[in-house]
């Protein structure tokens, strides 16, 4: 299917009709079944923040090295009294599930859309959203939606904010706001002949200029949010790797800067660069998006 760009308050108006249509009508639960000796699997679109399940008759978790996957199995062999269990993800997507016993399970993989999929088809949805509280009030939906239009986008809108260090070049691609919410868009590029395998990164407010004397202050600033499209943060030799990082609405004073910190996993190629309270303000408004 072509990608094509529409207006966010276009976007605001599918998603208000999509999630009206759900939430004008009783949820409609999605049908699986489970087994005693068997595990399904259900794959989100999101990482997994929350289960509940309605009764001891089944069990549920994560799959190992999978956020997003869920197994669930029957906990009492046979049982005949139907069941429920729901799921809220890292996107504010909350589902439903209603749970049936079988033997023989009839499917043992199911893949959730996303929201992002459906619009896109333009499908109304039965999917409900929840308001999260560690994104400023803006709609976790519509979060997801802008990270993963400029990470398909992938434009290159600032030239100047970066560091390159043992042939590996980390950028700033864009700083972009909407509503409360601040979007970084970082690149990396391998020049050498060694992978680069990113630890961690880290990101802090601290003093432009310090006096010899005077002990640096640091504030510490935390991402809410990061889409990378599911690639492993390893960047192979002669390749590169970008990723949409979000975090809630913030300013610098004009004495301060924002440092940003990349280490490398068992390794010393450890990269570190400024971003200037001007290029914070200056953050490019978002106006439409990708589907």
């Amino acid at each position: 299917m072509s990608k094509r760009r529409i207006s966010l308050v276009m976007m605001m108006m599918l998603l208000i009709t999509s999630l009206s249509y759900a939430n004008g009508q009783e949820t409609i639960p999605y049908r699986v079944e489970v087994a005693f000796i068997k595990t399904i699997h259900i794959s989100f679109p999101s990482k997994i923040n929350y289960v509940d399940l309605g009764s001891n008759y089944i069990i549920a978790g994560k799959a190992d090295g999978a956020e997003n996957v869920l197994r669930v199995k029957a906990a009492v062999r046979g049982f005949s009294e139907q069941t429920n269990f729901s799921v809220i993800c890292e996107d504010g997507s909350f589902w439903l599930f209603q749970a049936d016993y079988a033997e023989q399970p009839t499917q043992q993989y199911y893949e959730m859309k996303s929201m992002h999929a459906l619009l896109a088809e333009e499908r109304p949805t039965n999917i409900q959203e929840v308001q999260l509280s560690d994104i400023n009030g803006e709609s976790p939906v519509m979060l997801d939606l802008i990270m993963k239009s400029l990470y398909q986008e992938n434009k290159r809108e600032i030239k100047n904010i970066g560091q390159r260090k043992g042939r590996i070049e980390a950028t700033v691609k864009g700083i972009y706001v909407h509503n409360d919410i601040l979007y970084l868009h970082l690149n990396f590029k391998n020049k050498s002949n060694v992978s680069y395998d990113i630890d961690y990164m880290k990101f802090c407010i601290a003093d432009r200029k310090r006096l010899k004397k005077q002990a640096s202050q640091e504030l510490p600033l935390y991402t809410v949010r990061e889409f990378n499209g599911n690639v492993p943060a390893k960047i192979v030799v002669a390749s590169q790797y970008h990723t949409i990082i979000a975090f809630n609405k913030f300013t610098i004073s004009p004495d301060k800067k924002m440092v940003m910190s990349i280490v490398e996993k068992n390794g010393g190629r450890h990269i570190s660069f400024d971003i200037s309270p001007a290029d914070i303000i200056n953050a490019k408004s978002i106006k439409n998006i990708i589907l």
